[in-house]
C-alpha cells in the first residue's frame, strides 16, 4: 500500500481516531518515534513553525510523522500546498480539522450496529467468553455506539468473568 503525504483524521468516535493515529505511528515511525514523531497544536502556529516541521527530513530510515491538532488557516493553506508535492518521507496527520483540508480522508464516525456487533462478537471470542445474543444489543444501546465506552465496559466484563462463563 502506498503512503500518502497528508491524512485527514476526523469523525465522532475518538476511539477510532486514536486507532487511526496509532496505526500511522506503527506503520511510519516504529523504532524512531522519539526522533520522527512530532505533535503540534496548530492554534497559534505561524508559517515558519509549519515550514520547519514540514521541511525537516526523518532521522534514520523510514518516515517522519507530524500530527496536528487544532490546525489554523495558515496551516490549512500550507498543508494543501504540501499535499501537492511529491512524497518525500514526511507524513502529516491532521486531526479533527474545523475546515476542509486536502488529503486522504480517514473517517472515524461511529460504527453502525452491524459493525458494532461484529466488534463485540470478536471481542468476546478473543476473551473466550460465551454471551447471550441480547447482551450485544444491550451494550450497543447503552453506549450509543461509542467505542471508548464499549471497550471500557468490555474490559470490566472480561476482568470479572471466568473463561467460558456466559455473559
Amino acid at each position: 500500500k502506498s503512503v500518502k503525504s497528508v491524512y485527514v483524521i476526523s469523525g465522532n468516535d475518538s476511539f477510532l481516531c486514536n486507532v487511526a493515529i496509532n496505526l500511522l505511528k506503527e506503520e511510519l515511525v516504529a523504532g524512531f518515534e522519539e526522533f520522527n514523531l512530532i505533535k503540534l497544536d496548530g492554534t497559534d502556529l505561524k508559517e515558519n513553525d509549519y515550514n520547519l516541521a514540514l521541511n525537516t527530513l526523518p532521522f534514520g530510515e523510514g518516515n517522519r510523522l507530524i500530527i496536528i491538532n487544532n490546525i489554523n488557516n495558515i496551516g490549512i493553506k500550507l498543508i494543501s500546498e504540501f499535499n501537492k508535492l511529491p512524497f518525500f518521507n514526511v507524513v502529516v496527520a491532521v486531526v479533527q480539522p474545523s475546515q476542509k483540508v486536502d488529503g486522504e480522508e480517514v473517517n472515524c464516525d461511529h460504527l453502525n450496529s452491524v459493525e458494532l456487533k461484529k466488534y463485540l462478537i470478536n471481542y468476546f471470542k478473543k476473551a473466550e467468553l460465551e454471551y447471550v445474543p441480547s447482551v450485544l444489543d444491550y451494550i450497543i444501546d447503552i453506549s450509543n455506539g461509542d467505542l471508548n465506552y464499549i471497550t471500557n465496559e468490555l474490559t470490566k466484563v472480561v476482568g470479572y468473568t471466568e473463561k467460558n462463563e456466559v455473559v
